[in-house]
């Protein structure tokens, strides 16, 4: 649950005084319900109104609280206090042991380090042994990881799992688009999902992390890395302008018909919404917009399930800042039987794809990794 609303159920359920008698408390979620409802029905006289379809979301997100409850799901009781965001900003702490490839990649201003040299044989590791690199034998470089197992390997002292069958290209964007991607054109992909990092006002403010211009994006080699009637995935931010933008600009000069979208609500683990619908700049879900790549060779009867228009995935949010829920067993039905898959921007790995990024490696780190036996 997030801070604020940790906030109004301590101030409820206990006093200064008496902190520590509560912290071992359970409450039940009805207790948090009717607490919550009370906070929102106060704040929903000042709040905005909710658009068509944001009611019919929430519709949906009710039924699916109802469900999942009955299913046991969520969670019932949850330990006070309810800070959803400990772990989260403890994590945050960690974030410099996975850049060790930043500084190879990004000069201090913040702007990339661009590599035009030529193409280099990829990286092969097999698995078993602790294998052993410096960064620099890694950047602009694809490597492929073969074993059918995880391995874990060592990166200038910082040791790093990769997922059974996985490959990674780490690199920025501007090289990427240059050259780099010639190393993977060589298989052409049945999904391809992306997560740039938008341009954001409080982000270039911050200079928290490097953004990706619309016009940079408009040059991603996407028609080189599709195969015919390849799905894209794409990740928006909550704001009509940039939807708009990806729809009627980036889709089309990709050559991306839209066919879907899709929306993920963000819960806590009793089930609630991080946030309330009618608040103003801060939303409880995000939109995933999907399209189809077109071309000559491309026959949509061939295809698998057609994509629904609208469908609602429901998540507790990665503790991980802007960590997205993974789509590989979602979308697995739209597409072809041993779909050749590749995440663009990505900050971690999965089973069998291939990884794009600057930070591709990056929470990959055992640091965020426990281990179970």
């Amino acid at each position: 649950m997030m801070d604020t609303q940790f906030e109004k159920i301590h101030k409820h359920f206990s006093k200064a005084s008496d902190r520590d008698e509560c912290l071992g408390l359970k409450i039940t979620v009805g207790e948090i319900q009717q607490v919550l409802s009370e906070q929102c029905r106060k704040k929903r006289t000042q709040g905005r109104i909710l658009s068509s379809e944001e009611e019919r979301l929430y519709q949906v997100y009710t039924s699916l609280k109802l469900t999942g409850r009955e299913q046991g799901i969520f969670q019932q009781f949850v330990p006070q206090p309810l800070d959803n965001n400990l772990l989260s900003r403890q994590l945050a702490q960690l974030d410099h042991h996975g850049d060790a490839f930043t500084e190879l990649l990004v000069k201090q201003d913040g702007s990339p380090c661009l590599h035009m040299g030529d193409v280099i044989d990829p990286v092969v590791i097999t698995g078993g042994e602790h294998t052993r690199f410096t960064a620099g034998e890694l950047i602009h470089r694809r490597v492929l990881h073969q074993s059918k197992e995880a391995s874990v390997v060592s990166v200038d002292g910082a040791n790093y799992i990769l997922p059974p069958s996985s490959e990674f290209l780490l690199s920025n964007l501007e090289d990427f688009c240059d050259h780099l991607y010639l190393e993977l054109d060589e298989r052409s992909h049945d999904l391809i999902v992306l997560d740039p990092p938008w341009e954001n006002k409080s982000v270039k403010r911050k200079k928290s992390y490097t953004m990706a211009s619309e016009d940079m994006l408009l040059h991603l080699p996407i028609a080189r890395l599709a195969r015919p009637g390849c799905l894209v995935a794409l990740w928006v931010t909550n704001n009509d302008r940039l939807e708009d933008h990806c729809l009627n600009t980036l889709f089309p000069a990709w050559g991306v018909t839209s066919v879907a979208r899709w929306h993920w609500l963000k819960v806590t683990q009793t089930g609630d919404l991080i946030s309330s619908m009618d608040e103003g700049h801060k939303k409880p879900y995000e939109i995933l917009l999907l399209g189809r790549f077109s071309s000559a060779g491309y026959d949509a009867e061939t295809e698998r399930r057609e994509v629904p228009e609208k469908k609602v995935l429901v998540s507790v949010p990665c503790s991980l800042h802007s960590k997205k829920p993974p789509l590989a067993d979602v979308l697995r039905p739209y597409l072809p039987q041993n779909a050749c898959c590749l995440e663009l921007f990505a900050r971690n790995l999965w089973p069998g794809w291939t990884s794009w990024g600057r930070e591709a490696l990056k929470h990959q780190n055992l640091i965020y990794y426990e281990e179970v036996t």
